[in-house]
């Protein structure tokens, strides 16, 4: 029988936006690191596809059993309950989604000692709007972490053409896929919610849309 930890949410996380452009890519390189790294950190802003990103890989990993924890799952959580009556040596990956940044070490204590006492079968991939209070250097500096970043996570300018033309429901012209690429920096949520706004509008009012905003980017407001 798999392993199941007590007192742990195992649902799947949240369904992936519809429509959705699926990201192998991303979603394999992911996994292809905890080949090597035991824990990996997807750290960037809201709006770069973190959840969603998480939700892949959740479907795509190959792991004996597979946990998804959040913030409401940790006042129950004691490295007791995580490590007692495991079974060490089998396959399982734990995501933990939305890790609180530095200044809020409510979650840190138990957190790093989940990933400090790793089984070597045992894999973590943590979602984060920040820089986690946790000893991420130390960890990358012995081999146990990978981060991604939000330069990692944003959108190909492939991507960004594949994503708004799925959304606007037509091609893009040439013109178009420049002024995106230079004006999104491949920020997943930008694309999505102006795309919104114009798919009904003539091709004229997008481009108006991105001239006017100039060299003044919704990832660099949001930053």
């Amino acid at each position: 029988m798999a392993y199941e930890p007590p007192q742990m949410n195992t649902q799947r996380l949240g369904r992936l936006p519809t429509p959705h452009l699926p990201r192998p890519r991303l979603v394999q390189a992911v996994l292809r690191t905890l080949d090597d790294h035991q824990c990996v950190v997807l750290s960037a802003p809201a709006g770069f596809g973190k959840s969603v990103l998480l939700a892949e890989c959740q479907r795509a990993a190959d792991y004996s059993a597979i946990h998804c924890l959040s913030a409401n799952d940790w006042p129950t959580l004691t490295t007791q309950t995580l490590f007692d009556n495991a079974d060490l040596t089998a396959s399982v990956l734990f995501l933990i989604e939305d890790v609180p940044t530095s200044g809020d070490g409510s979650i840190a204590p138990t957190l790093e000692a989940l990933i400090e006492g790793l089984p070597s079968t045992w894999r973590v991939i943590i979602t984060s709007r920040g820089q986690p209070d946790l000893p991420l250097e130390r960890w990358s500096a012995a081999g146990q972490l990978t981060l991604y970043s939000a330069d990692d996570l944003g959108f190909t300018a492939d991507e960004n053409y594949s994503l708004l033309a799925l959304l606007l429901e037509r091609p893009l012209t040439v013109e178009e896929a420049d002024y995106v690429a230079r004006h999104f920096e491949g920020w997943p949520i930008g694309l999505t919610l102006s795309a919104r706004a114009y798919r009904n509008r003539p091709p004229a009012d997008f481009k108006r849309l991105l001239i006017e905003k100039g060299s003044l980017t919704p990832r660099s407001r949001l930053i």
